[in-house]
């Protein structure tokens, strides 16, 4: 459908004698305009979910064992915790995202048949963001942590999985400083008493919650949904006795009944850069189509992505060092001024990556790594 055709069908509520409207079928597609989309989107009632306030007080915020205690995974959810993922440290303002913010970041589907679609997280109007398919339509309006992600779908159109990656955002456009990520934060929605010994956050992510349903409309549809690639950050350490991260519950069986006693449906940690939605038996084809197919909370938080440089070693002129980060560029830099050198880039999804090159300093000058993408001093200074 044209894109003019579309607006029109769009604009085309037609009234019947009750007061009510019914949406004319429009054609989902994947070269919707963001203004397009706007339209679609507000000819639904999208509201925040009561009961779901952020303005609750922490019980000893100031302390770090007095954070929310970790709450019960619920029975349709799971944590796979085998694929660690270290990262710099939460953006300064990383709450009250929306998804208009997390734009570039793949959403995959696969439809009834088994056949798969990827496309791109787009920003749209407004605090909008979502991503358009052959026939299906995902949106988020407003701040994740108590405002819908909704699917909508064409006549005829199946889902059976859908995969969110906004830890796979692709930042290669960003300005410096402005290469930032996303990861789902779970756990703790509400205070609770007695105060945890072992917080659940990771520093400056505060409280998130898990998944779970919104839609009011009977019968629900029935889903599953996993948790994977946790992330920590250079500020976190779920094990300061050890000074390792560790997961509680590693690839928790989905419907596994909670073992309380032993916290094994609780985990310790919140971040994770990968949501998996599986439907048992396929959702869509709802009509009229903006009647949402599937609504639900996922609260999301903001990242930076490079997390730390280690230099291995220096023998003979040849440098070797690792970069922990799961995308970004580093340099060496001389006298914090000049560059030597190329940069080193860690393309998205690879890393950490060690590299090897020949160096050979200058009598009287200092030398360090520094990431470019934040202009952040990554080592300390090596002078000569």
């Amino acid at each position: 459908m044209k894109k003019t055709s579309l607006l029109l069908a769009i604009g085309a509520l037609l009234y019947g004698t009750s007061g009510t409207y019914a949406l004319a079928e429009l054609t989902l597609h994947p070269e919707m305009s963001p203004a397009e989309v706007s339209a679609f989107l507000d000819t639904m009632n999208l509201q925040p979910i009561k009961g779901m306030s952020e303005n609750a007080p922490d019980l000893g915020l100031a302390s770090p064992t007095g954070l929310d205690p970790a709450q019960a995974l619920p029975k349709n959810v799971a944590v796979d915790s085998s694929n660690a993922i270290h990262l710099l440290k939460m953006c300064p303002e990383s709450f009250a995202v929306n998804g208009h913010e997390m734009a570039k970041f793949p959403v995959t589907v696969t439809f009834g048949d088994g056949t798969k679609e990827t496309q791109w997280w787009t920003a749209g109007t407004g605090t909008k963001g979502y991503a358009s398919g052959t026939g299906w339509l995902l949106a988020q309006k407003d701040d994740t942590w108590n405002h819908q992600w909704t699917l909508s779908t064409n006549t005829g159109v199946s889902i059976k999985q859908i995969v969110f990656k906004p830890l796979k955002r692709n930042t290669s456009g960003d300005n410096p400083g402005e290469k930032i990520v996303y990861a789902f934060d779970v756990g703790g929605k509400l205070p609770r008493a007695p105060v945890t010994t072992a917080p659940e956050h990771t520093p400056g992510s505060a409280r998130g919650q898990f998944i779970r349903q919104t839609l009011p409309t009977a019968p629900s549809p029935i889903f599953t949904a996993t948790y994977s690639d946790p992330v920590y950050t250079a500020t976190h350490d779920a094990d300061p006795q050890t000074n390792n991260s560790s997961l509680d519950g590693n690839n928790i069986p989905l419907n596994e009944a909670p073992k309380l006693s032993n916290n094994y449906r609780k985990p310790i940690h919140d971040l994770y850069g990968t949501l998996t939605i599986d439907f048992p038996t396929p959702v869509g084809g709802n009509t009229p189509i903006n009647v949402v197919d599937f609504a639900y909370i996922a609260d999301t938080d903001c990242i930076l992505p490079v997390r730390e440089i280690t230099i291995n070693s220096y023998e003979n002129g040849i440098l070797n060092f690792t970069v922990i980060a799961d995308q970004g560029a580093v340099a060496i830099m001389e006298n914090a001024q000049k560059l030597v050198g190329e940069l080193f880039v860690v393309e998205l999804g690879d890393g950490p990556v060690t590299f090897t090159t020949p160096f050979t300093p200058q009598s009287g000058s200092c030398y360090h790594m520094m990431d470019v993408d934040t202009l952040k001093v990554m080592t300390k200074d090596y002078c000569f």
